[in-house]
């Protein structure tokens, strides 16, 4: 089957902690690695980007737009978004892979399993 893949890749940095308040809402909670939040939080940036990149649309507020549920930070998994901006205003299934210094995020849509 042929499915749209939105993809993002982030390397390792603690940048992102000065603008997590532009894409992390007040109820999400980002899980820690090792007592480490960075990674937590580029991995909710990378989802984001990821459903971004996927569905098209101008003019995202990743606060408002976009939602991660809650998860449990590993080197691999999965976990689940809302978008409800599109025309799909869907919950996605994201597939994220950890890797020492980078990760990358690939969001598909679950009928594409």
């Amino acid at each position: 089957s042929s499915c749209e893949v939105g993809m993002d890749i982030e390397q390792y940095g603690t940048r992102v902690r000065k603008v997590a308040s532009r894409f992390i809402r007040s109820d999400e909670e980002p899980a820690m690695m090792e007592g480490d939040d960075v990674y937590a939080l580029l991995l909710h940036w990378s989802a984001k980007e990821a459903l971004f990149k996927l569905m098209g649309v101008e003019e995202v507020d990743f606060i408002r737009h976009l939602r991660i549920f809650p998860f449990s930070l590993s080197e691999e998994g999965e976990f689940e978004a809302l978008e409800s901006i599109s025309f799909q205003k869907a919950i996605r299934t994201v597939k994220g892979l950890l890797c020492k210094g980078k990760y990358d995020i690939i969001e598909k849509d679950r009928s594409c399993r």
